[in-house]
């Protein structure tokens, strides 16, 4: 939780980690208002040919040959925002490409989107309230 204060300069590190905080909120969210028949769900559309790697130039020359067209990445986006196989069941699922719901999760990480009273280390909650106090300001 100290990097989101003080965040490192490796930006592949800084990606990683905005894309857990993403679950961590799809999770957390899940949690606060699945009672009310709200799903929410992270999802990752893929490696898409986009402007990601515009300020890394040589990144882009390497991944070139694994990019998909923004259109496949699409379908993705369009499983986590429609699809009838996401449900209360499954609140807080991590989509991936392409559309597919994640099962392989590391126990890392399971374990950080428990609370502390579900034996978790309860990291998914802590960024939630973050989250909240960061923005707070604004949503007043």
């Amino acid at each position: 939780m100290s990097e989101l204060t003080n965040p490192p300069t490796d930006a592949v590190r800084n990606y990683v980690t905005s894309k857990l905080g993403n679950w961590f909120l799809a999770v957390e969210m899940a949690r606060r208002y699945g009672a009310q028949g709200i799903v929410s769900v992270a999802q990752n559309p893929g490696a898409a040919n986009t402007n990601l790697f515009r300020n890394a130039r040589w990144m882009k020359i390497l991944s070139w040959p694994l990019l998909h067209s923004p259109v496949v990445a699409a379908h993705t986006v369009l499983y986590a925002g429609l699809s009838p196989d996401l449900s209360l069941e499954n609140n807080g699922a991590y989509v991936i490409p392409w559309g597919r719901i994640h099962q392989a999760v590391a126990p890392n990480l399971l374990n950080a989107m428990k609370t502390q009273e579900e034996t978790g280390t309860g990291r998914a909650k802590e960024f939630w309230e973050f989250c909240e106090e960061r923005t707070r300001d604004y949503l007043q």
